[in-house]
């Protein structure tokens, strides 16, 4: 029987601080968030599991990141790097491929790595993990970083049409990720008032058809959802060995299942972790006062919709209706729980810059939204609304940012200063809203966004955009 072969293994992150990649996740933070790596930590833990090496460099952190990855390039001596591709970093990551010398392999997931594998492997990537990462990278390892033997894994010589991504059905399977290879302290997010927090994916995969979202090109149109005990378990572990009382739930839907929900509510319920405090992403229906009430009891503290552009929901195949989207932001201040909107802009002709601002303000206010991100629609690759549009699209990768200040593609509204004119009218109109930001949100955040809605007036209102 042939040994087992040790592969040693370098997970990097960006390069700037100011992207958020985190699963399917691709933009620069409007609140200036970094977000611990929970992608990389939960690869890094199955790495270690099957008894390979792993190491993550947050390259964030560093004052001269492309210095410290070449440097830790010698010190640790990996046989290969593994990265999250997205498109919103794409000329980036390529840049760490770059620097990557031979015969360190080139490993990358992500949705950008397999909407456009070809790109990737023009700029130098050898493999891309098709699939639920941690699964294919111990396809590769086990058979020493060979991709003929292997089931989810892509390189050059590849068959793409009818090749098949590796799922794992029961995400219990995976480990617990391993957050002992980063430092808690070093990250924060606008909501987090000072304290450490986590980021818990609890599910993948999402058989709506929102024709701008990407999270069924990473993880696939069917729902897999890990146990409510297997969660638990990662929320007790986090806060016993990592003093974490705060959890962010990174699911596309939280509630696709009611029943997992409540049995979520139950667990933390059970086992008497009143300490926790979550926040999760939720569609408006279904949700109802029986799911919000077991919420608010188990600590959920805040929730965000997907609104969107109200007056475009059956064009973008939201499913939802305007009438549900007011339901269910009533039922959950009801229950006291604070009320998000995630709002998207759209390319439309049929409105002035003036009038898309207005409608969009008075949506955030008809709703009574206790905050809000408004992002531009962006068409990455691997989404029906790229494909729609591609031929008018640019291929600079650095414009497919939703917190950009230019764009891909022509619009006759100008996207941009729309986007900022909203935030300027909700902040000069909305006392509400400001004031329950100053009480809540973490310092070095809220110093971020102030300083974003200076710079935002100096320039009087505008944005700036370019094909």
């Amino acid at each position: 029987m042939q040994e087992k072969v040790l592969v040693k293994f370098l997970l990097v992150t960006a390069l700037d601080k100011k992207f958020v990649k985190l699963w399917a996740c691709q933009e620069t933070s409007h609140i200036g968030s970094m977000l611990p790596p929970s992608d990389l930590c939960s690869i890094a833990s199955n790495i270690r599991s099957n008894g390979h090496d792993a190491a993550i460099l947050d390259l964030r952190l560093f004052a001269d990141p492309v210095g410290t990855y070449v440097r830790k390039l010698k010190e640790y001596g990996p046989d290969a790097v593994i990265l999250n591709i997205s498109t919103t970093t794409a000329n980036d990551d390529f840049r760490i491929v770059s620097l990557t010398p031979d015969p360190v392999k080139k490993i990358a997931f992500g949705t950008h790595a397999i909407a456009e594998p070809g790109d990737c492997f023009q700029h130098g990537v050898d493999f891309i993990l098709a699939g639920d990462p941690e699964k294919c990278i111990m396809e590769l390892a086990d058979h020493g970083l060979a991709p003929d033997k292997t089931r989810g894994v892509i390189s050059k010589d590849t068959v793409i049409e009818g090749f098949k991504p590796l799922y794992e059905e029961d995400l219990d399977h995976f480990p617990l990720p391993a957050l002992d290879l980063v430092d808690l302290d070093r990250y924060h997010t606008l909501f987090v008032k000072n304290r450490r927090f986590s980021v818990i994916l609890g599910s993948r995969g999402c058989h709506f058809e929102c024709n701008f979202c990407l999270m069924p090109c990473l993880f696939g149109a069917k729902i897999r959802q890990r146990s409510a005990k297997n969660i638990i378990d990662e929320m007790k572990r986090d806060f016993e060995m990592f003093k974490v009382r705060d959890f962010v739930f990174l699911d596309a839907t939280f509630n696709s299942s009611e029943s997992r929900v409540f049995d979520i509510c139950e667990e933390i319920d059970r086992n008497k972790m009143n300490f926790v405090r979550w926040s999760c992403n939720m569609r408006v229906s279904p949700v109802s006062g029986a799911l919000l009430k077991a919420m608010k009891r188990s600590g959920c503290q805040r929730i965000f919709y997907g609104v969107e552009d109200a007056g475009l929901l059956n064009e973008i195949n939201k499913n939802i209706t305007f009438e549900q989207i007011k339901k269910a932001f009533y039922l959950t201040r009801k229950h006291r729980i604070e009320a998000g909107a995630f709002l998207m802009l759209f390319p439309n002709g049929a409105v002035s810059e003036a009038d898309y601002t207005a409608k969009i303000v008075r949506l955030i206010k008809e709703i009574k939204a206790d905050m809000f991100q408004c992002n531009v629609a962006i068409p990455f690759p691997g989404t029906a609304m790229y494909k729609k549009m591609k031929n008018d699209l640019s291929g600079n990768w650095s414009l497919y940012d939703p917190n950009g200040t230019c764009l891909p593609y022509s619009s006759p509204v100008d996207l941009v200063s729309v986007k900022n004119s909203v935030y300027l009218k909700i902040a000069l109109s909305s006392p509400r809203i400001v004031l329950r930001t100053l009480l809540t949100a973490n310092r070095e955040d809220l110093i971020y966004v102030i300083k974003k809605f200076i710079a935002m007036i100096r320039k009087g209102k505008k944005g700036r955009w370019k094909k």
